[in-house]
């Protein structure tokens, strides 16, 4: 039986969250990069951390924190320096107790959540991570190929991404999806991983989505049981690249009129309406520009209303019909509409376990 701590920061996490930090943990792959970890849950995910033996590193307050698997902490004052060459020293740095480090929290957007933890076995890797990563915010460099190699994906699959660029990779990924018709019976292997494969039968991309799947099994069987549940759901892509909602869809609840009447007022036909139970969102944040609306906050999860018009729009809607999610093609601009075939459409699984 997991610890009551234990079970609530995995529970709290979107299911390829814990995909990537317990792969870390059992060696399949070097580290990984958390994008969300909710505010009110950050203690019980450092408790985590090191139940798993890990080290992890955070930017705050201007400079980055790196916590060891043994409790020790540090703190890098200057992020911007991370960026340097690899061959240069690294920027200041200053011990801490842990208290004081845990004084410094994580950067927060909309302070429902924490960005950017990153995660891995040696300090080495997580410090190397932890440059690249912080070089790639700031538009440092190209540092793609190097990040896929720390962060453990298949080399094809890097060698794609950066030859075609994030977008583009993402849009040919997802175009021979559904060419295939694979876009409607995706293996749950594909929903483990977070990079973009550079081919939607990537025997390595399948294999890793695999071992991370039984990494979790190593942990906890009922734990795979519910994240395999939650990545088996629908996806709904609400904008290109790797941007989805995930819900449970119902098979059996009716639409109301003026649901679908909203629909068509928002999106272009052909239009299609399903209710559906929303899970977390990957990460939680809040845009919103003239009519259109990405409201990704807790308040979005539960029983809602998905209308989406393939390559189109999409619309989320609660019961009073108020708005959470309202895009289009038409949002993205010019240089990217181009790539809206692949967005606002649904993608699921071979084998969903709603």
């Amino acid at each position: 039986m997991l610890p009551k701590s234990v079970r609530n920061a995995l529970d709290r996490l979107h299911p390829q969250h814990v995909c990537s930090i317990l792969a870390v943990s059992y060696g399949v792959k070097p580290s990984a990069i958390v994008e969300s970890v909710e505010v009110r849950c950050w203690l019980e995910f450092l408790r985590l951390t090191r139940l798993l033996g890990l080290c992890l590193a955070y930017r705050a307050a201007g400079g980055l924190v790196v916590i060891t698997e043994r409790g020790d902490a540090m703190y890098f004052r200057d992020v911007s320096l991370l960026c340097a060459p690899e061959d240069c020293d690294l920027p200041e740095v200053s011990t801490l107790s842990l208290s004081d480090a845990l004084s410094l929290k994580p950067e927060s957007d909309e302070g429902v959540d924490y960005h950017d933890i990153y995660v891995a076995r040696e300090l080495g890797v997580l410090l190397v991570l932890a440059r690249l990563h912080v070089a790639r915010t700031f538009g440092k460099g190209s540092p793609d190929r190097e990040l896929g190699r720390v962060l453990g994906y298949p080399v094809c699959c890097v060698d794609n991404y950066v030859a075609l660029g994030p977008v583009r990779a993402w849009h040919e990924y997802q175009r021979k999806l559904i060419v295939s018709g694979l876009d409607q019976s995706m293996p749950v292997e594909l929903w483990a991983v977070y990079h973009a494969p550079c081919s939607p039968k990537c025997r390595e991309t399948l294999r890793l989505g695999a071992e991370c799947l039984e990494a979790v099994e190593r942990f906890s069987k009922e734990l795979r049981c519910r994240v395999e549940s939650r990545l088996s759901c629908a996806h709904l892509a609400f904008s290109i690249g790797r941007r989805f909602i995930d819900f449970l869809e119902s098979r059996t609840a009716s639409v109301r009129p003026e649901v679908r009447e909203k629909a068509s007022e928002f999106l272009q036909e052909p239009v299609y309406v399903t209710v559906g139970h929303v899970l977390r969102p990957f990460s939680f944040f809040v845009w919103e520009e003239g009519n259109f609306r990405l409201r990704l906050t807790p308040e979005v999860m539960g029983r809602k209303y998905l209308a989406y018009s393939p390559g189109n729009g999409v619309l989320i809607m609660g019961e009073n019909l108020e708005t959470y999610v309202h895009m289009s093609k038409r949002a993205l601009g010019r240089n990217y509409a181009a790539y809206a075939s692949t967005a606002f459409r649904v993608y699921r699984c071979s084998n969903p376990r709603a």
